[in-house]
């Protein structure tokens, strides 16, 4: 479906996920840029200053690709990635982390505190304000198939931590003692 092998990045791309900081990060390597697309899942068409951005770091916009589509394309985006990157500098949860894990996608990811405490050791994790810090971490990851494996079944086992059956029972449970 693509021409070369691609970084996921997922849903909206508003100030706190910190697109233009991943951007800058991507745009830093030069073994990035030459072997890696970018998959933006959802979030909408980029915008004029997005594509200004691109622009002034010397992206060319046939390594971006912004497409939208249903369960089942995002299913196999997941599968297909050599990486998922979430430099979220804040967030509530952070699902795409746990669909990531499901489907054996390697993550790597904004070190904060929720992100820390879904993934714990199951993640390489990047200073989400240093450039170079999510530059290497990319490159250290992506291009280590030993350490994109490692990854993959690290966040698979963490993923059966989050099932509907456990949120079921431990949503009972707090109800119970209330009643």
């Amino acid at each position: 479906i693509f021409s070369q092998p691609y970084i996921l990045f997922i849903g909206s791309r508003a100030k706190y996920k910190n697109f233009p900081f991943f951007l800058e990060s991507y745009a830093n390597s030069n073994k990035l840029l030459n072997k890696f697309e970018i998959i933006l899942f959802g979030g909408g068409n980029l915008t004029v200053e997005e594509k200004k951005i691109i622009n002034k770091l010397g992206i060319k916009e046939n390594l971006i690709k912004q497409i939208n589509g249903n369960d089942n394309l995002l299913v196999n985006l997941y599968k297909n990635a050599e990486l998922f990157v979430f430099p979220s500098l804040d967030e509530g949860f952070g699902i795409p982390i746990i669909e990531s894990f499901i489907n054996k996608c390697p993550v790597i990811c904004s070190d904060i505190p929720v992100f820390r405490e879904i993934a714990q050791n199951s993640v390489n994790y990047f200073d989400p304000k240093e450039i170079e810090s999510l530059s290497e971490v990319m490159e250290n990851t992506i291009l280590s198939s030993n350490e994109k494996n490692t990854l993959k079944e690290k966040g698979y086992a963490q993923s059966k931590k989050y099932t509907w059956e456990k949120c079921t029972e431990e949503t009972l449970s707090v109800y119970k003692k209330f009643l």
